[in-house]
């Protein structure tokens, strides 16, 4: 299935007929000022809001959503954060997926974050290499679901 453009509106209700579960990799990041914060806005936070929203009134059960350290702080910190730290991103890719988080709690939709944490390339359909310590599987992502066991069929490391 090929999905719109999420720079535009999207009417994500046909497209999620009989879907139990969405994992959701799609964004604009590391572009700095060659993108407006209002399609940072646009792109991260209000195609997802919608999304949630169209999710729940279709019944997903699931939505696996990769996020950012990015919604959390600027590029440095002056501490370890943790998850009881009040969120402070610096930048509108910041700003723009902490509004998804929020949107994606609100919708209902049990939600499961993975920020900071690199997509092995041959399970994303990326290319490039990310650093190891932080390379994390989309089969492990899901498998930390409740159980699921999920493979992917190349592994390299």
């Amino acid at each position: 299935m090929r999905v719109p453009s999420l720079a535009e509106r999207i009417d994500w209700e046909p497209l999620l007929a009989d879907v139990a579960n969405i994992v959701h990799l799609a964004g604009v990041a590391h572009k700095g000022a060659a993108v407006s914060d209002e399609m940072y806005d646009r792109i991260n936070h209000v195609a997802v809001a919608d999304l949630a929203a169209a999710a729940a009134k279709s019944g997903v059960a699931r939505i696996v959503f990769t996020s950012s350290i990015g919604s959390q702080s600027g590029s440095s910190c002056e501490h370890v954060l943790s998850e009881a730290d009040e969120p402070r991103p610096t930048t509108a890719y910041g700003r723009s997926k902490l509004a998804a988080e929020i949107a994606l709690r609100a919708s209902g939709v049990l939600t499961r974050y993975f920020a900071g944490a690199r997509v092995r390339p041959e399970c994303a359909g990326e290319h490039g290499r990310a650093r190891p310590a932080r390379r994390l599987t989309m089969a492990a992502a899901i498998r930390r679901l409740d159980g699921v066991d999920a493979r992917c069929s190349r592994s390299t490391t």
